[in-house]
């Protein structure tokens, strides 16, 4: 079915369901590497114990939490500016795969408009949409002249975010002044935690009650309710662990768009839920990512729906056998 799309003056937005990504070979669900024990600091009232609950947050609750110290405002968001002060040739294509699709290439003037469409990557689909600044002047077959700017952010869909560090040192992390202790997950035992969660977040219903009503992009229209589950559509989590990449989340470019930098637009996007800036690098976190996803066992594809989802907590009891307090 064809995606519906509304215009309103200068703007287009593509609210159609995003199509499913490509399957996962087993092996690859869970990204695992041989870490050793994992570090959370902690107020004690939050340690694991018996009848004691995990917090889960989502990506989109840490862009809007309140607490600056920790706030990654453009947390599971990526940025891409092309900024070009003076006029300079690029070919279309490579115009049109830096800027997702999201540019409307038309000889002329655009100022002021606002794009969005989807992007689907290897692990994550998400919403994209750019601002522009721009003129066009058309030059050859290949390309055109190009004098402005355009901003394009691109919004991962969102999960349920672990954060974890690999340093049992307090200078690892930003403190409360009231967390005084701190749990691990045992060395060699990162990759079953991660299963049991996902299997227990797999078996409750109050994860389909937690997408809220908004979805990501910029215009929150209203969500996606996940497709009914049937005899082909299953329902699952998928569950990465990755140490986290420490780099500038913005990609600026001002003159050539090489393959090479469309590859890392392409990359950052569907990494974002694991990158931060540089000045969180002391931390040394590694990340578990718990997606929501509705996986069509006819071929494999996997449908995440771009809500925004609420925060959920689960019983530690059958995770105490993997961790340890101090």
């Amino acid at each position: 079915m064809p995606s519906k799309r509304f215009f309103c003056n200068n703007l287009i937005v593509n609210t159609g369901t995003p199509s499913g990504l490509p399957a996962l070979e087993a092996d690859e669900v869970i990204n695992f590497e041989q870490f050793g024990p994992l570090f959370k600091h902690c107020k004690d009232a939050h340690l694991p114990r018996p009848s004691s609950n995990l917090r889960l947050g989502t990506l989109s609750e840490y862009r809007r939490i309140e607490n600056e110290a920790v706030r990654d405002g453009l947390e599971g968001i990526f940025k891409v500016t092309l900024n070009f002060s003076k006029k300079t040739y690029v070919k279309f294509d490579a115009l049109k795969q830096a800027t997702l699709g999201t540019l409307m290439i038309v000889p002329g003037t655009s100022r002021g408009n606002l794009n969005a469409n989807f992007f689907n990557g290897r692990f994550t689909n998400g919403s994209v949409y750019s601002t522009d600044s721009i003129e066009f002047e058309a030059a050859d077959k290949d390309g055109l002249n190009v004098l402005g700017s355009v901003d394009i952010l691109a919004e991962g869909a969102d999960a349920y975010v672990l954060c974890m560090s690999t340093s049992k040192d307090d200078g690892a992390v930003i403190l409360d002044p009231e967390y005084d202790s701190v749990w691990s997950i045992k060395s060699g035992s990162v990759e079953e935690f991660a299963g049991r969660i996902a299997t227990y977040l797999c078996s409750i219903s109050q994860v389909r009650q937690s997408f809220c009503s908004e979805t990501i992009g910029p215009l929150n229209a209203p969500g996606f309710p996940p497709p009914p589950q049937n005899e082909y559509m299953q329902w699952r989590f998928s569950a990465e662990i990755w140490e986290v990449i420490y780099r500038e989340k913005t990609i600026e470019m001002s003159t050539t768009i090489t393959d090479e930098i469309i590859q890392d637009i392409f990359n950052s996007l569907d990494r974002s839920a694991f990158i931060k800036p540089e000045e969180f690098s002391h931390e040394k976190e590694v990340r578990i990512i718990f997606r929501p996803v509705m996986i069509d066992t006819r071929d494999g594809r996997r449908y995440l729906f771009p809500n925004y989802l609420n925060p959920i907590f689960i019983p530690f009891d059958p995770l105490l056998g993997f961790v340890e307090s101090s």
